[in-house]
């Protein structure tokens, strides 16, 4: 898997990929707040801030503030 991931890495126009974490979402008190009681599924506020995350992370990629790996050994 990682050589193919290499190989497509690249391959694509920008040669590299870009790592994201959710700071503080599996917080305990997150947790609770955003997580149904099987500890898995989202409740909708907790959908909102989800894909509120991931709209800034794209946001920085595009403007490139965010740190990235140039390819993995």
């Amino acid at each position: 898997m990682n050589s193919l991931l290499i190989d497509w890495l690249h391959s694509s126009p920008h040669g590299r990929a870009y790592l994201w974490r959710l700071k503080g979402f599996w917080s305990p008190e997150c947790t609770r707040m955003n997580f149904a009681d099987d500890g898995c599924h989202l409740f909708p506020r907790g959908q909102h801030r989800f894909f509120n995350n991931i709209r800034a992370t794209v946001v920085a990629a595009l403007n490139q503030s965010i740190g990235f790996v140039s390819h993995f050994a």
